[in-house]
């Protein structure tokens, strides 16, 4: 899942790569996310990053949603990776890519998982 999840956003960066003049990309850019997705995600978008544009630093925070949007408001970071954020309406939002949340019980829990629904499992789960 998070190997199609970079993927999909190794090849929104090589759209915008394919946009831009890269031989003059020298600055450094500071790019806030969700904890969860710092050891998964970000760490790929930022090799791919690095590898095709060496003069390019990122300054990566780590933060709550909340906070993330404290700094984007403030211009503290110029992006910032999440989902679900309750969005300033200055901001604009660019889909990298869709997901889908899984439950994962033990082989013994009480939940049939074929289709049920969260509130079902932590019912199961008294």
């Amino acid at each position: 899942m998070f190997l199609e999840m970079a993927n999909a956003l190794l090849q929104d960066a090589e759209q915008i790569e394919a946009s831009i003049d890269q031989s003059h990309l020298t600055s450094s850019v500071a790019v806030g996310c969700f904890s969860s997705l710092g050891p998964t995600v970000v760490p790929t978008l930022f090799d791919a990053l690095a590898a095709d544009h060496p003069g390019v630093t990122v300054r990566a925070y780590t933060e709550s949603a909340d906070r993330l949007m404290q700094l984007l408001l403030s211009g503290e970071i110029e992006i910032a990776i999440g989902y679900n954020m309750n969005l300033d309406t200055a901001l604009q939002t660019v889909p990298l890519f869709e997901t889908r949340m899984h439950a994962i019980v033990s082989a013994d829990h009480q939940a049939q998982l074929s289709r049920c629904s969260l509130q079902q499992i932590l019912w199961n789960s008294r």
